[in-house]
């Protein structure tokens, strides 16, 4: 199910702070909001904040059915992952993840 794929997924970005799955109006899942993260977290490093959404993974957006595993499945590419980051105002910006990031803080192998 998708709130399996959704989960799969925070527990692998889990690893870099703490989030929320969304959820639009109608209850499906429309996004991660970022919580909560260490100061010397690498998304600080990034100029993410506690309060941004994230939208999409390498362009695939993070909502309706089946979201989470086209997400998943993007981050084994061997690429760096772009997540697609909404603040507090709505403005939408790309953020590149390196993948070193993400492999020294054990999300990835």
């Amino acid at each position: 199910s998708s709130n399996a794929e959704m989960l799969g997924l925070m527990r692998t970005m889990s690893q870099l702070g703490r989030f929320a799955l969304e959820r639009d109006v109608e209850g499906n899942l429309s996004g991660i909001r970022i919580t909560r993260f260490a100061e010397d977290s690498p998304l600080a490093e990034l100029g993410i904040e506690i309060g941004d959404r994230v939208s999409a993974i390498n362009g695939i957006p993070l909502m309706g059915e089946g979201a989470g595993l086209g997400a998943m499945a993007s981050l084994s590419s061997s690429g760096d992952p772009v997540l697609t980051v909404q603040d507090a105002s709505g403005r939408s910006r790309e953020v590149v993840l390196p993948r070193s990031i993400l492999q020294r803080q054990g999300a990835l192998p």
